[in-house]
């Protein structure tokens, strides 16, 4: 359900928005396109959301991940706690929009 409700409200918002749903899958879809962000659900199915954001980060140094429904401190990712707000996440990819470095409106929704 958040996946779907997000991807719509970041459509909504003009970004490119690929989705997929496991953190092996993202892994994969982030080596293979260039992404701006990569946002992952906290479920774990597998490989885990922590797993799959330090693999994308030991590659792509300065990608932002952001992992929602978890409220635990990580160096690889930001995230945002339940209940998932998704004017949270929007501000979020806001905030990352400001940076130098964060051009392109591409998101990967795992």
């Amino acid at each position: 359900m958040f996946l779907k409700s997000l991807y719509g409200v970041l459509r909504q918002e003009g970004y490119d928005v690929d989705i997929t749903r496991h953190p092996a899958d993202a892994v994969r879809m982030s080596l293979a396109k260039a992404y701006s962000a990569v946002i992952m659900d906290s479920g774990n199915i597998g490989f885990s959301a922590h797993e799959a954001a330090a693999a994308i980060r030991s590659v792509y140094k300065g990608l932002p991940v952001i992992i929602a429904g978890e409220a635990v401190p990580s160096s690889d990712s930001i995230q945002v706690g339940n209940p998932i707000d998704l004017e949270e996440v929007k501000d979020v990819l806001r905030s990352l929009y400001n940076l130098p470095d964060f051009h392109e409106r591409r998101v990967q929704n795992q």
